[in-house]
């Protein structure tokens, strides 16, 4: 299964939008998201669970990893629809609505009774607390480091919005700030950040937000249109031209340490330690990526 610092693209999908997952299936997702909180109406979401299996077993299939976000624990439907992912063998658990660490270890809990009863390996089912509220922007680091099974997080768009009473734009000033705090909280914690969903439909707005996701620090970004997932990925993947470029620093780095050296001017930039090692994850992540996407 791709590891979680390689799923560069995620894919909400409606959970029980059967046109949405024809869809997913024909996607480059790297992540793909059975949604059944704000993309499934209550009415549908026993149909959503019955079809689970194979919607899940159809994404990993196809090499995607398979997710579910559940509807917030406190809901009725929250406990079904987790019942549900863990029974079907869900790669990941998505939780909204994540303020506080006790939502967490209860979810943790809830989640480790289904694998011990599913006979699946305890701690197995990934944990991806979705921050979508002021609030639990403000937690994120509690909320983020209250158990071992979160290996990732994503921050929400829309939900945000709300929470902080601001205008949903496509160019968000106020949203550009949170992603760069959730950022910076999921770094703290050891995780991988997603960045927020794009909801528009235009693929020039979803390039220039993925690059600004990329270049704050991020490496995966989620999206509601299947078409989106291409340009995520292309942006989220080192190109020839930059790893030749880092391997050509790394060269002259590596020359100028072996004698004796601890700074060495390259292209007009004087290259230290933490500038190195930059340049060592861009190649590390592209030889990474090569064995899933066969890159060059």
């Amino acid at each position: 299964m791709r590891p979680m610092n390689l799923r560069r693209s995620w894919l909400f999908v409606g959970a029980a939008d059967h046109e949405a997952i024809k869809a997913s299936n024909r996607s480059c997702a790297d992540a793909c998201i059975q949604e059944f909180e704000d993309f499934c109406v209550p009415e549908l979401r026993q149909e959503a669970r019955r079809i689970m299996p194979d919607v899940l077993s159809d994404w990993r299939a196809r090499g995607i990893v398979a997710t579910v976000r559940i509807n917030p624990l406190e809901n009725p439907d929250g406990l079904k629809d987790l019942d549900a992912a863990v029974k079907a063998d869900a790669d990941a658990i998505l939780i909204p609505k994540a303020n506080t660490k006790e939502q967490m270890l209860a979810l943790e809990k809830h989640i480790n009774e289904l694998e011990k009863r599913f006979a699946r390996p305890i701690g197995s089912t990934d944990i991806i607390p979705n921050i979508e509220q002021a609030k639990g922007l403000v937690h994120s680091h509690a909320v983020l480091s209250a158990s071992k099974q979160i290996v990732g997080s994503l921050v929400a768009s829309e939900d945000m919005a709300v929470s902080l009473n601001s205008p949903r734009q496509k160019n968000s000033e106020m949203l550009n700030l949170v992603r760069c705090a959730f950022h910076i909280s999921c770094c703290a914690a050891g995780i991988t950040s997603i960045d927020m969903p794009y909801t528009f439909t235009d693929d020039e707005g979803v390039r220039q937000q993925t690059i600004l996701a990329r270049d704050i620090g991020m490496v995966s970004k989620s999206t509601v249109n299947a078409s989106h997932c291409e340009i995520i990925n292309e942006i989220m993947t080192p190109s020839r031209d930059e790893v030749e470029e880092v391997r050509q620093l790394v060269g002259v780095f590596d020359k100028a340490r072996d004698a004796g050296k601890g700074q060495v001017i390259y292209s007009g930039t004087k290259v230290e330690v933490p500038t190195y090692l930059n340049a060592m994850l861009v190649i590390v992540r592209y030889l990474a990526l090569s064995k899933y996407d066969h890159l060059k």
